[in-house]
């Protein structure tokens, strides 16, 4: 006895292929290298998002880390980002399921020495609990200072500034991109780009 299709089934439509990439997880989806400078405003806030979440959600409930290792004010500075990106890779590569049984001791063992390298890095960048001051590249010789136009700041609410950040760095991103997409295309409207190549004749 043969039953009846249900409602909406297309007996002509395949099954999706639960090995192909376009079936894995959102958790899959990050677990790939992110290069913060190269990411686009899309990516930029994907990520940053999630990074944001994991340190809110995971990071600081179950390691209890002091502001002198995460400051609130972490995502104003690209060091302690990249910081922070490096301990969130390993964390959910600890968790993948393919790995050994061992490899959340391993990952537990290195936390200690990235509480150092944070210890080190918001220290050197003036990180409070309650304020925050602009990262300050090292001059080498030749270089001029710059005029300091954003003294250290006081801030009353982390959230509030996580989301400003964010946002002025999505526009800023997609004001960059903008820009190089129009030199690309002025340098192809340009009478040299369609100049005929003489070996051609």
């Amino acid at each position: 006895m043969t039953g009846t299709a249900p409602e909406g089934f297309d007996p002509t439509e395949s099954e999706p292929d639960l090995d192909s990439d376009e079936a894995s997880s959102s958790s899959e989806d990050i677990m790939v290298p992110i290069v913060w400078r190269k990411l686009n405003d899309i990516d930029y806030a994907h990520y940053i998002l999630e990074l944001n979440a994991w340190v809110e959600e995971d990071l600081r409930p179950v390691f209890d880390v002091p502001a002198t290792v995460v400051p609130p004010y972490w995502h104003r500075h690209e060091l302690l980002i990249e910081l922070l990106t490096g301990l969130w890779c390993h964390w959910l590569q600890a968790h993948d399921e393919q790995q050994n049984l061992s490899a959340k001791f391993l990952f537990h063992r290195d936390v200690e020495e990235w509480k150092g390298r944070m210890r080190e890095a918001v220290a050197m960048l003036g990180c409070r609990i309650d304020s925050d001051r602009p990262s300050r590249p090292v001059l080498w010789p030749g270089e001029k200072p710059t005029a300091d136009t954003h003294p250290p700041i006081r801030l009353d609410s982390r959230e509030e500034d996580f989301h400003a950040c964010v946002l002025a760095e999505e526009n800023r991103r997609e004001i960059l991109a903008e820009e190089a997409l129009d030199k690309t295309l002025a340098r192809q409207s340009s009478p040299l780009f369609f100049a005929e190549d003489p070996d051609d004749e």
